[in-house]
């Protein structure tokens, strides 16, 4: 039977807690540390009591950052167990309503937090961020729709492959986004002049071409001078017309070979990490018309497993199932311009017919080929028939 950690912890194997009770991690068990030093005796990891709140702060002592801190409400501590396992497991868990509730995520916390420091040092560094080495043509949009589900989606889809062994990570997007509030700015402008001055120095801002400067200025004008100025339709008109701004961030001849020069001259596989927006996003009208947004931004992250692989020959057209897309430096950059065009899709089969999409973003993982060492093969023996294992 493996015996148990002074902290509570309880592995299934004699490794895992040699693992766990060496003081030369870079994060070690805080209550080995505190007994090497011989300040202060282990603190307790359970309450056994019905009312903690009456408790002095002395007695909810916890060994790591997820112990409950002084003064702190069941309900507050749960919150941040739960926002902790997020991190971790990237999954949602229940939000925790009791002591009983909190302490449970509190020891599911303190078993596999050690099992994911130790992948962690297993899989080495982070993988390197190709988008800053090679970073895109455009800037990130400064809206709160992209920031919430894109920009968050692309990190933490990059932190999976992290946790994934890939040595390399770049993403490819591109959006249709308002960062004009161009129907509050015509709605409140003076004049035609005072709307065009506001308008230009907001792009200015934001380093808009000059052309599409022009552009918002003229259509902004048509709009100020609209019969309809301030209905339904008129704010609709704007919001899905000139008041969106495109970003392309796809990939490109160019960008793509700078980033075969920025990789090593080892052989890679290709994996896909594809970003869904599930948001839920609702306009309503008061009685006066004023149209109120109402958002809860959200996304998902779903992971195609299996490597990229090579499209085979089946009589006239090509069909999935060939052989693993192996990249290396030498590879030529149409490549993954066409593999670029497949993934990061422009628009979905609908019911009636295609719809175009606003958004989409893929992530790209790069993991190196190892070849096997000979020395930690099995030994093996010739056989009558054929060779089998010692």
């Amino acid at each position: 039977m493996v015996s148990k950690c002074p902290c509570g912890f309880s592995p299934g194997k004699t490794r895992d807690l040699d693992r766990h009770m060496n003081l030369t991690r870079d994060r070690p068990c805080q209550v080995l540390l505190q007994l090497s030093r011989n300040t202060q005796p282990i603190p307790q990891v359970t309450v056994p009591v019905s009312n903690p709140e009456s408790l002095s702060d002395s007695n909810l002592q916890f060994q790591n950052l997820n112990a409950r801190r002084s003064n702190e409400f069941v309900k507050q501590w749960g919150s941040r167990l739960r926002k902790r396992y997020k991190e971790l497991c990237y999954e949602d868990y229940d939000q925790p309503r009791t002591l009983k509730a909190c302490q449970i995520l509190y020891d599911t916390l303190l078993q596999i937090e050690p099992e994911i420091e130790e992948a962690n040092l297993q899989h080495g560094p982070s993988p390197i961020d190709l988008d800053k080495e090679v970073p895109w043509p455009v800037r990130f949009p400064d809206e709160e729709h992209h920031r919430e589900v894109w920009q968050k989606g692309i990190q933490m889809a990059k932190d999976m492959l992290k946790v994934d062994g890939a040595e390399y990570a770049f993403s490819t997007w591109f959006t249709a986004v308002n960062e004009l509030n161009l129907v509050n700015i015509i709605l409140n402008a003076k004049s035609e002049y005072k709307l065009a001055k506001e308008i230009f120095w907001q792009c200015i801002f934001l380093d808009y071409p000059e052309e599409e400067i022009n552009e918002k200025i003229e259509e902004s004008i048509k709009y100020y001078r609209a019969k309809d100025k301030g209905e339904i339709n008129w704010r609709m008109k704007i919001a899905n017309g000139i008041a969106e701004t495109v970003f392309e961030a796809g990939m490109k001849e160019d960008q793509a070979q700078k980033i075969l020069n920025a990789i090593d001259n080892n052989e890679y596989l290709i994996r896909v990490k594809f970003i869904r927006d599930s948001s839920i996003i609702s306009y309503v009208s008061d009685t006066e018309g004023n149209l109120s947004k109402e958002s809860k931004y959200s996304f998902k992250i779903i992971d195609k497993y299996e490597p990229i692989r090579e499209s085979k020959r089946a009589g006239d057209k090509y069909v999935p199932g060939g052989p693993n897309v192996i990249l290396t430096k030498k590879t030529n950059p149409g490549f993954w311009v066409g593999i670029d065009e497949k993934f990061l899709v422009r628009q979905v089969a609908a019911q009636s017919e295609d719809e175009k999409l606003d958004s989409n973003a893929v992530v790209y993982g790069l993991y190196r080929i190892r070849k096997p060492d000979i020395n930690r093969l099995m030994p093996m023996k010739d056989g009558i028939l054929n060779c089998v294992a010692e």
